[in-house]
């Protein structure tokens, strides 16, 4: 006879987890509250930087692939032309 024995208990209990939840809810409703818009306009403009670098990747690989994979090179701009 064969018996298996699992232990499942987690070192973090979920009173705590249940508690941390909703002190991100609460701090979440804070900040709506007060409206610190600029810090969500700083990452957009963080986010349109970043894009617009991939996006020149994008192209720059397509360019690469051209004589050697024109067909992956077409899928690549076109990835770049998507919004």
């Amino acid at each position: 006879m064969s018996s298996l024995a699992t232990n499942f208990h987690s070192p973090v209990s979920l009173a705590h987890v249940y508690a941390k939840n909703v002190g991100l809810a609460a701090r979440a409703f804070l900040h709506a509250l007060v409206g610190q818009r600029p810090a969500i306009q700083a990452a957009v403009v963080i986010s349109q930087r970043a894009r617009a670098k991939n996006l020149l990747e994008l192209h720059h690989m397509a360019d690469y692939y051209e004589s050697t994979m024109p067909n992956f090179s077409a899928e690549l701009r076109s990835l770049a032309c998507r919004d």
